[in-house]
Parts: C-alpha cells; sequence; structure tokens
C-alpha cells in the first residue's frame, strides 16, 4: 500500500478505518512473509558455507519447500474466497430476477418490500466482489468498451453506475410523463444498452441503481407511493397510462433478469480453476500474484478513502450510509484476514 494512501488513513478517526488499515498490513505482510527464496545470492551462499550451524541441504530444501507450499496455499485460499463471494453474489441476483418478477406479475405492498430487501442483499452481495474487480486483470471480454461497430460496455460499466439521472427513465417531480417509460424505444438490451450512458454518464439504463430508482423512486417521499406506479387507478385509467404501467413492469423484470446474467458471467469467470482470472493467478510467479493482490487491496482501500462524502450521499438507503460502508469493509476485512491467517499457520 503506498504511503500516501495510509497516510491519508490518519484523518479518519472511526473504528473502521484502523481496521482496514491492520487488515491491509496483515494481509500485505502475509503475502510477503511466504514469499520463497528461489535464488540466493552469492553473498548468502558463502555465509551458508562458512557457519556451522547451517542448515544441511535436504533441510534447505524442505524450507524451500514448505514456503512454497504456505505461499500456493495461500493463493489458493485467496482464490477459494473469490469463488465463494461470487457464488454468493449470483445466488442472490437469482433471487432477486425471481421477487422482481414476483412484484411484476403481482404488485402489492409485500411484494414490493421484498423486491427492495432482495435489491439491498444483492447489491450487497455485488459489492462485497469489490476487491477482486481491483485485480490489474483485464478480461478479454468483460471489461471489453467500444463504440463501433456496437456499443460494448464492460460488465461493471453494465452493472453498478451512479448517480443516475432518473428524470432519463420515468417521470419525476417538475417533469411529468417523462423518460424512457413515456417513449417507444423497445426495453430490450440492444436497445438499452445503447441509451446506457448515451451522451451522458448519468444517462443509466442497466444495472442495479436503474433498478433502484423503479423500486424507490426518486427521494424518499417518492418510496411513500412508488408502489401505485404499478398499479392502475379504479377510474380514469387511459390507454397510456395502462402502457406506461406494463412498460414499468417489463423494464424492473428485464433489469433483474440481465443483473442475474452478468452475475452469473463473472461468477463464471472464477468458477474453476481453469476459468479466466484463476488461471491467470495460478499460472503467474509468485511474486506477480502478491503484486496484483496487492495493487487490488491499494485499489479498493483508495476507493473507500475517496468515494465517501458526509455531506453528500447518492441514495437516502442504507448502503449508503457511513455506517453501511464500515459494516462492508469490515467484512471484506475478515475475508482477508482469513486468507492471511491461512498463510501464516500454513507457513509455520
Amino acid at each position: 500500500m503506498s504511503q500516501r494512501a495510509l497516510a491519508s488513513f490518519t484523518r479518519w478517526p472511526s473504528a473502521w478505518a484502523r481496521g482496514l488499515k491492520l487488515s491491509l498490513a496483515l494481509l500485505g505482510a502475509a503475502l510477503t512473509s511466504c514469499t520463497p527464496n528461489e535464488e540466493p545470492t552469492s553473498g548468502e551462499s558463502t555465509l551458508q558455507a562458512s557457519t556451522e550451524t547451517r542448515l544441511s541441504e535436504s533441510q534447505a530444501s524442505h524450507r524451500a519447500g514448505g514456503n512454497k507450499a504456505a505461499t500456493n496455499a495461500q493463493l489458493r485460499q485467496f482464490i477459494e474466497v473469490a469463488q465463494t463471494t461470487y457464488r454468493d453474489a449470483l445466488a442472490e441476483a437469482e433471487q432477486l430476477k425471481l421477487d422482481v418478477g414476483e412484484f411484476g406479475a403481482n404488485p402489492n405492498a409485500d411484494t414490493l418490500q421484498r423486491a427492495r430487501q432482495q435489491w439491498l442483499r444483492s447489491h450487497d452481495a455485488y459489492a462485497l466482489t469489490s476487491v477482486f474487480r481491483k485485480l490489474p486483470l483485464s478480461h478479454p471480454e468483460l471489461d471489453r468498451q467500444a463504440n463501433e461497430p456496437e456499443v460494448m460496455h464492460s460488465i461493471s460499466v453494465r452493472l453498478d453506475r451512479r448517480p443516475i439521472i432518473p428524470g432519463y427513465l420515468d417521470e419525476v417531480d417538475g417533469y411529468p410523463k417523462s423518460g424512457l417509460m413515456y417513449s417507444d424505444t423497445p426495453l430490450d438490451f440492444v436497445h438499452l444498452n445503447q441509451e446506457h450512458q448515451f451522451s451522458d454518464p448519468y444517462y443509466v439504463t442497466l444495472g442495479f441503481h436503474a433498478l433502484e430508482f423503479m423500486l424507490w423512486g426518486e427521494t424518499e417521499a417518492a418510496a411513500a407511493t412508488q408502489l401505485s406506479r404499478y398499479i392502475p387507478p379504479a377510474q380514469g385509467a387511459d390507454e397510456e397510462l395502462l402502457q406506461v404501467i406494463a412498460r414499468r413492469k417489463h423494464y424492473c423484470a428485464f433489469l433483474a433478469q440481465q443483473i442475474a446474467r452478468d452475475m452469473r458471467l463473472l461468477y463464471e469467470a472464477w468458477s474453476s480453476d481453469e476459468a479466466w482470472y484463476p488461471a491467470q493467478l495460478l499460472s503467474a510467479k509468485t511474486a506477480h500474484w502478491q503484486s496484483l493482490i496487492n495493487r487490488a487491496l491499494e485499489r479498493e482501500a483508495q476507493r473507500l478513502l475517496e468515494d465517501y462524502h458526509p455531506d453528500f450521499e447518492h441514495s437516502y438507503r442504507r448502503l449508503d450510509s457511513q455506517a453501511a460502508r464500515e459494516a462492508l469493509y469490515l467484512r471484506l476485512s475478515r475475508l482477508f484476514s482469513k486468507v492471511a491467517t491461512s498463510g501464516s499457520e500454513r507457513a509455520d
């Protein structure tokens, strides 16, 4: 971790910053302490030859093999934690798809509440994968971005862009009958992918935060009446309103289904030793994969420091509160403490 990033933690009085700093130091120490001495220098060889208490060649070989085994076991544990985290994220996304589908089929207070709660669980599970997504490895498919000949967004851009302009999706206070819900744009992947961040990064039409707005509305006050957007009035519902309500239901279902599809792609990229990310790490030399993991941790630490603005929260829901961010990183810290502890125990 860079001195600049580490020094910035001293400005944070909360316990989570101290826990973050400690967990990063623990993992960094464990990663470097288990590095095998594959090629001792000539000076080290001379010293060993002249020392009466030196280890025998067989003992030295055994020690090097033990360090190598501990280091390999540590990498294995890191990969297993990543696989488990993505497996959990996929399971939560699949449940989100079901709960949002149930809400669309039968919109009422209970089904809306279940969809909202599952959105929170699903987004929380995805957020826990953040460190793994910070690995400085560019996936040939999932990280591709292009504007021609067709629009392509990286999977992270599809899933988790914010803040958004709510009025680009549906009507908001001051802008009645606006947004995609009142347009004739087909609500399918081809068209919504083209609309996603079209001409403005806040024009978000895919991912968690588009669905978040559709489930809660623009403000906390709007959330209390959001259900009414999915239920036709008993009287006076014209054809346009019925069509808009149908489009809202369809759009919510599409978003949840696309989130689940994208989460499956991420899981499959980690799911076995032959999957893309584990294959890259397992084929790398020890110093290289240690460097990749340390850089990922530093990126995540810096994001946590820079992405939180105490005077401005992107959302009024708990995942964007300071307490939730603290809890989220503590969960990540426990994951990586598990990795570091595993490596240290095997090294002993």
